[in-house]
Parts: structure tokens; C-alpha cells; sequence
């Protein structure tokens, strides 16, 4: 927007969106800081209404932060005029108590008139000054047409003659024909006398370190050289030296004690099932010692399930809107909440819900959990917040200052929005 004004004796605040002119200067200063540090206009009427209506100076603003244009006119030492573009809209805060607010769909010139001027017309971008008289011209619309530009000058287009294109003529690349693949000679079976030697490998005595064991070789991470007479397959000869070099391999390890089992009944030796199964080494568990065991181990009832605890009630909030939010943090509503940033914890839950009147502000109502106890705080909202009890009693909540909650206990929030507290 572009805010110029007209030197006076009333303060004029500017930030971008939003102009306020008030009477007071010791309000403006304190509205100040707000502005510039971004609050909307709904934070600045809390600040100049903190002390309550009767302390309340009197004041003009225009608000272009939204999407219609906000304009409010509190008593009647200021004036508003508003250029609709087909009408002139002219009032004042007379016989008002608290202001007279008017809403437009983006005007061509809204003007606020505080007595009388002096000198031409200043801009303002942002900030504080006196003035007698402020005009503020919103931005055109995003879908406004923009001021018809000169056509460019088109050049006569030139003549251009197409140059007949050749086809060169296409060889087809002569297509390499593969070698032939070499015959494949079989190797000559067992027993075959070759006659051509390939030549004489060198003597691998000379650089072969002789194993005293070299049926371990495999073991170790280099190359075992064998002849081709080793891999020949041979009938083991039935003799003496046969066994006796059986006889001297590794000692067999000692087997570890039979597996306990249980008792046998009373009976022969012979008759036990055990004896049919011959030599028992000590590490197998025969399938006759396992139907044993399990006869004599006593039967056991399977256990239950464990039993989920049953979930404790979370408290819960019912909004008239049909929303409900468990609380299990602190919850922010308002029309257009906002939350400050936290140290410690969760960040809050920020639930807006609808004001067409503006009767919620936007960072209205507070309701948290401290403990066992439910608190609602009311956030200095313009309106106020009205408690119905579950018992009938009604009390308006200070602002800022925390309200224990019963179960079935309701909030007023004003524009019909209520929240309920259920602990059940």
C-alpha cells in the first residue's frame, strides 16, 4: 500500500498493511513496538484496549493485511472517507462505544481527516509522525490488468528461397565376415601314447621345498605341485603294510559321558530297547531316551497371556465446531493462533476455529494440563472468555490468569464457539 499524510498534532504509526492514527501519544509509543515487530491489527486493538473501553483514546486504523480492507473509527474527533471507485462512504466513532468498523473489497482511496493540516502531502513507508490528515491507496489487485504497452514493430518478413538438398547416395559398409573357429582336438584318453612331447619343463626338484607331510598342504595359502601319476585312481591292496598305516593314524578323541536319562523300569537288561541299538558313542540321544524323558516330565498348564493394562482416560476437548482434541499437551485457539516459541516441552497444539463476526480473537484461549488438574488462561482476548460450569455457576475469566477446569465444565469463547472439558 502507499500511505502520505499532511503534517498535524495526531501520531501516525505506518508499517507495511497497516496504518493507525490515534490522539494519544503515550498510546502510540506503547502500540509501537507491536507494530514494528510484526503483530497484525487484532494485537494492536488488544494494546489500546488493555485499560478497558473508557480508557481507551480515540483512534482510526486501516487494515490491509486481510482479504477485504478493515476500517475503524473510534470517536468523533477522527474521520473516515472511503473511494469505493462508484460511491464516497464518509463516518466517524460518534455515539459508538466502543468503534465503528467498516470492511471493503479493495477501494481505490481510503482517507482518515484529524483536524486541521499543514503543508503538501509526505510518503510515509514505516514509522511515527504527526499529521492532520492520511491517505492510504491499497495495491492493485494480483489479477488487475496492467497499462497497455506500445505495440513492438514487426520488420516485413524477407523472401527466403529453399536451396534444393541433395540426397547423397548410401553404401552399405561390407559386413566382416568371422574366421572360422579352429577344429577342436580331443584329448587323448587314458592310455594313449603321445609321441610328440611338448618340451621338457624345468627340473621342479631343484626349486621344490619337500614337505614332511604333504597331505596338509591344502591347509596353507600356497601352491601344491603334484604330478599327474598322484591323480591316477588304484585298488587299496589288502595286506599288512594297508593295515598298519591305518592302524597309526590321529588316536580317536575320548567320548564325554552318555547323556543322563532316566531311570529304566524294573526288568531284565535284555528286554530294555536301548540294548538293540548296539554300540552308543555318548553323544547321541536315541528317539526311545527322548519318549522317555518325556513321559517322566511333568505336565504344565500353558501360561495366559498377560493382560494389557487398561488405558487411563485422557482428558479431551469438544469444540461446537464437532472437533475433539485429546489433550495431552497445551492446547492455543483462536481465529488465527499463534504460539510464542518454547523452551521446554511440547510444542502446543494451535486449533483455529471460525469467527465471522470477530468476536474470537486470534490468539484467544489457553487450556493446559498441570498435572492432575486441568487450566484454562484466557490470553487478554478483545472479547473475553465466559466459564460455564457443569453445575449451572458462570464466571468471565481474567486475563492471564490460569482457571481449574471440572470435568464437563464449558468455555465461551463468543461467534457460538464453545469447548468442553470431558475427563471421561
Amino acid at each position: 500500500m502507499t500511505v502520505t499524510y499532511r503534517p498535524g498534532s495526531i501520531a501516525l504509526l505506518a508499517v507495511p498493511g497497516l496504518a493507525l492514527a490515534t490522539t494519544d501519544e503515550d498510546m502510540a509509543r506503547r502500540v509501537w513496538p507491536r507494530l514494528a515487530a510484526g503483530d497484525a491489527a487484532d494485537e494492536a486493538l488488544q494494546e489500546l484496549t488493555r485499560a478497558g473501553f473508557a480508557a481507551t483514546p480515540p483512534f482510526a486504523m486501516v487494515d490491509l493485511t486481510g482479504p477485504r480492507a478493515r476500517v475503524l473509527v473510534r470517536g468523533e474527533q477522527l474521520q473516515a472517507e472511503v473511494d469505493t471507485g462508484s460511491t464516497t462512504v464518509r463516518w466517524d466513532g460518534a455515539g459508538v462505544s466502543t468503534w465503528a468498523e467498516r470492511t471493503f473489497d479493495r477501494p481505490a482511496r481510503i482517507r482518515i481527516a484529524a483536524g486541521a493540516t499543514a503543508g503538501d502531502p509526505l510518503p510515509l513507508r514505516a514509522g511515527i509522525v504527526r499529521c492532520g490528515e492520511v491517505v492510504v491507496e491499497p495495491d492493485p489487485a494480483p489479477g488487475a490488468p496492467a497499462a497497455a504497452r506500445p505495440a513492438p514493430v514487426v520488420e516485413p518478413d524477407r523472401l527466403i528461397t529453399a536451396a534444393p538438398i541433395t540426397a547423397a547416395p548410401i553404401t552399405a559398409a561390407p559386413i566382416a565376415t568371422p574366421p572360422a573357429a579352429a577344429p577342436v582336438t580331443n584329448a587323448p584318453t587314458v592310455g594313449t601314447v603321445i609321441t610328440d612331447k611338448p618340451p621338457a619343463a624345468p627340473d621342479l626338484a631343484q626349486t621344490r621345498t619337500d614337505d614332511p607331510d604333504p597331505g596338509f598342504d591344502h591347509l596353507f595359502e600356497s601352491t601344491i605341485m603334484r604330478s599327474i601319476e598322484d591323480a591316477a585312481v588304484r585298488e587299496i591292496a589288502e595286506d599288512a603294510s594297508a593295515h598298519d598305516s591305518m592302524e597309526q593314524g590321529p588316536a580317536p578323541i575320548e567320548p564325554i559321558g552318555p547323556v543322563p536319562t532316566a531311570a529304566d523300569p524294573a526288568g531284565p537288561p535284555g528286554d530294555r530297547p536301548g540294548d538293540e541299538l548296539g554300540d552308543h558313542d555318548g553323544h547321541t540321544v536315541a528317539a526311545v531316551d527322548l519318549d522317555a524323558l518325556r513321559e517322566q516330565t511333568p505336565a504344565t498348564e500353558p501360561l495366559g497371556a498377560p493382560v494389557p493394562p487398561a488405558p487411563a482416560h485422557q482428558p479431551r476437548l469438544e469444540l461446537s465446531t464437532g472437533e475433539v482434541i485429546t489433550l495431552d499437551r497445551d492446547v492455543v485457539i483462536g481465529r488465527r493462533p499463534q504460539v510464542d516459541r518454547v523452551q521446554d516441552g511440547p510444542v502446543p497444539a494451535v486449533v483455529t476455529v471460525p469467527s465471522p463476526q470477530q468476536d474470537v480473537s486470534r490468539t484467544h484461549l489457553r487450556v493446559a494440563l498441570a498435572g492432575e488438574q486441568v487450566l484454562a488462561t484466557d490470553l487478554h482476548s478483545m472479547n473475553g472468555t465466559v466459564l460455564i460450569g457443569a453445575d449451572g455457576r458462570t464466571v468471565a475469566l481474567d486475563g492471564g490468569a490460569p482457571q481449574p477446569l471440572a470435568d464437563g465444565d464449558a468455555l465461551d469463547l463468543g461467534d457460538g464457539i464453545t469447548v468442553t472439558l470431558r475427563l471421561t
